[in-house]
């Protein structure tokens, strides 16, 4: 229980940091001129961040995605503690071992990176195609990759504070790279680029809602309305000419 409180403490720092570097570099990046209160109201940078990142009323796709990611930081780090030789001094996941090390490194990261692609595909090839919860938090790739990174490198760094094992350069490394990818993630996030999905599975990117489209409510006719034989030959379209409509009407 101490190691994880000290886990959280030191992710949300990190989450902190990164939301609020990747906002002032969109800020230096597209404008001259700033007040001093948009450089510092940290709560309302962070806030805006993390509302870019889920939409405006919180996603459930992109709010499993941050929970998942966070979770896996976890999962990753118990696994490999669990497949390394036990240490009595320390627990299996925080030794000198480089079994840790890859699980609490960005080489997961990297490999997880390279597989999205194929791991999307295989979630919308499955039963349940787009519509299923797989499909949705594999599409929020960047939130997901946000608290994973953040919580990687929390990882390093809590196993590195309490118990002293680990290479303390190796984990300088770790908790660096692991955060820049994050930023980088989120500093290139476009949540436009969302959209496609959520209008695929019938469903709005803004509001969640769903588009049950009828006929007679997108005209004011319903399809057993329509008079086909009403319509003329095509023919007479070909040979139309726009200036034989209404040449003695009135000028408005």
């Amino acid at each position: 229980m101490f190691d994880f409180f000290i886990w959280l403490v030191l992710f949300l720092i990190i989450a902190g940091i990164v939301l609020v570097l990747c906002y002032w570099v969109h800020l230096f990046t597209t404008r001259d001129n700033y007040e001093r209160t948009e450089l510092i109201d940290f709560y309302n940078i962070i806030m805006g961040e993390l509302t870019r990142l889920t939409g405006e009323r919180f996603q459930f796709g992109s709010g499993l995605a941050l929970l998942a990611g966070a979770g896996m930081a976890w999962l990753l780090t118990l696994f490999g503690g669990w497949i390394s030789p036990a240490v009595a001094a320390v627990p299996d996941y925080a030794s000198d071992l480089a079994t840790n090390y890859f699980f609490q490194s960005i080489l997961f990261i990297g490999v997880l990176h390279l597989m999205w692609p194929a791991l999307q595909d295989y979630a919308w090839d499955s039963p349940g195609g787009g519509g299923g919860i797989a499909a949705q938090m594999l599409s929020q790739e960047v939130p997901f990759m946000f608290t994973l990174g953040s919580g990687l490198a929390a990882m390093n760094l809590m196993n590195w504070g309490v118990y002293h094992q680990m290479n303390f350069l190796v984990v300088l490394l770790n908790v660096l790279s692991c955060a820049i990818y994050a930023g980088y993630r989120v500093f290139q996030y476009n949540p436009e680029a969302n959209r496609d999905y959520n209008d695929w599975q019938g469903g709005s990117a803004d509001s969640g809602e769903s588009y049950d489209w009828q006929p007679d409510e997108r005209s004011e006719y319903g399809q057993d309305d329509l008079n086909y034989s009403d319509i003329d030959d095509p023919e007479d379209y070909r040979n139309y000419d726009p200036g034989e409509l209404d040449r003695d009407a009135p000028p408005v």
